[in-house]
């Protein structure tokens, strides 16, 4: 066998035992998921099916919104909470407690109340205004398993549909911007869900 013939031998020998080790040994290095690309549906599965950690997700969804200040999407981003929640799920599933919105990270538009985090309705004139208890949609949501990662930013006081409000702003511009084209708004009242689900932060909200 010529030398360059034998050196493709070896190297796609080597290529086959690397793509085997890969899949089959449990010590090694796997290629991460695009955990912003799992549909509600396909991350609720992998949570309950132990191949993704609730953890993971919320983390990996919080880390996006953290990168996005520029679409003014959030009012309020709960990390801390978020990542309690997501910790104390991942430990009750290992008991078996599968759920259908279990340990997938969601956001609330800011006129609906979550207790323990502000409900401004996107108006400074409401942000100290922390409700003590959840909307009866936040409770509905959270027996279902899912974990909320924060508030998000709306036409100020729902008076109107374009998501322009000056009120509330992360990024250089304000208004909550288009996450596929930052020179336009959002639109809609519930423009800061519309902007993380559209910009793959959140599947729902």
């Amino acid at each position: 066998m010529a030398r360059s013939g034998l050196q493709a031998a070896i190297a796609g020998a080597l290529s086959a035992a690397y793509l085997f080790l890969s899949i089959s040994s449990p010590g090694f290095a796997q290629v991460a998921p695009d955990l912003d690309r799992l549909t509600m549906q396909q991350a609720s599965a992998d949570i309950c099916s132990g191949k993704l950690t609730s953890k993971a997700l919320v983390k990996a969804a919080l880390d996006r919104a953290k990168a996005k200040p520029e679409l003014n999407a959030f009012v309020t981003l709960d990390e801390a909470g978020a990542m309690k929640a997501a910790t104390a799920f991942d430990s009750s599933r290992k008991k078996g407690a599968c759920k259908p919105l279990g340990g997938v990270p969601l956001v609330i538009k800011d006129n609906i109340e979550v207790a323990g985090l502000p409900a401004t309705a996107g108006t400074p004139a409401l942000k100290d205004f922390v409700p003590k208890k959840d909307a009866p949609v936040v409770q509905k949501l959270r027996a279902a398993g899912a974990i909320i990662i924060g508030k998000t930013n709306m036409h100020e006081l729902a008076f109107g549909i374009s998501g322009y409000n000056p009120a509330v702003k992360t990024g250089s511009e304000p208004g909550v911007r288009n996450a596929y084209d930052t020179t336009r708004i959002a639109g809609g009242s519930s423009s800061g869900t519309g902007a993380a689900i559209g910009a793959r932060i959140v599947t729902a909200g």
